[in-house]
């Protein structure tokens, strides 16, 4: 699932929020060494609501599992099947407000989000998407070819197609399978460009805790969690990872989590049998 709005900025774009699993590596720039600065200042802002969209993506599927690395068991929201421990989720339910800058002071998108109702301790990817004209995903007149491939060519490809072994391609597949589509030997593919501008994590009852800043300085890959294998090169964060207690519940129960949820105390001490809390830390990979 994603939440997106109709976005012009500068060129018809949207700006996507996924939580989603690692992707394959394919055109990531050389690693920098000085990692993003966030950028506070918002000069001409402009705020959207994003709503849930579909993704046309025959391969899709939605992510349960959160960032907790726990040495017991990892922990999954909405999962519970029955009485206290079944809860039910829902993006229409959730409020997500993206401010942007009509005017940055920069050469890169700038931004801020403030959301609540999402999933409990989730890693949530902020994306600045182009809008393809054709194709199932396509946005028909609200769509931007020029826009869209200006956006792949100086970041990364996404393909919807099918495809044995990867869905992110080169710039040679995108002029092959869409701009010069359909022809001989070579049909018309569902592609599309897209920046990872970096990513946020909720609280236990989903939410960001107030506004969080980013912007789209780098071109990152994907985000690792510290116990994954992978291109660790910008260390993103480190939190504890908690559940929410919901008021007025006959028995404790969890936001998204049921009765058992990853603890970690108020004060910083932990509470799992071995004395620890459940903390989680994060890496971007460029």
């Amino acid at each position: 699932m994603k939440l997106l709005p109709r976005l012009s900025y500068g060129v018809s774009l949207v700006v996507a929020l996924f939580s989603a699993p690692a992707l394959q590596r394919v055109n990531a720039q050389t690693p920098v060494l000085t990692p993003p600065q966030p950028v506070e200042t918002i000069n001409v802002p402009h705020t959207v609501q994003l709503k849930p969209f579909n993704d046309p993506w025959p391969s899709k599927a939605e992510r349960w599992r959160d960032v907790s690395d726990h040495a017991e068991r990892d922990f999954n929201a909405f999962l519970g099947s029955t009485g206290e421990t079944k809860q039910t989720f829902n993006y229409g339910n959730a409020t997500v407000t993206l401010t942007y800058d009509q005017a940055p002071g920069t050469s890169f998108f700038v931004g801020k989000i403030n959301a609540t109702g999402l999933k409990p301790n989730f890693c949530y990817q902020l994306k600045l998407v182009g809008k393809p004209t054709r194709g199932v995903r396509g946005w028909g007149a609200l769509g931007d070819d020029t826009a869209n491939e200006r956006l792949g060519l100086q970041a990364r490809w996404w393909c919807d197609s099918f495809h044995q072994s990867q869905t992110n391609f080169t710039d040679s597949h995108y002029f092959d399978y869409y701009k010069n589509a359909p022809r001989q030997s070579y049909p018309l593919h569902e592609i599309y460009g897209y920046l990872y501008m970096g990513m946020f994590v909720t609280d236990e009852y989903g939410s960001t805790s107030g506004d969080f800043y980013f912007t789209g300085e780098y071109n990152f890959h994907v985000t690792w969690k510290d116990s994954q294998s992978g291109g660790k090169h910008h260390f993103a964060g480190e939190g504890p990872i908690t559940g929410g207690l919901l008021p007025n519940s006959i028995v404790n129960q969890y936001y998204g989590y049921g009765k058992t949820a990853p603890l970690h105390n108020p004060d910083g001490s932990g509470n799992n049998s071995d004395g620890s809390g459940v903390t989680a830390k994060l890496w971007y990979e460029y």
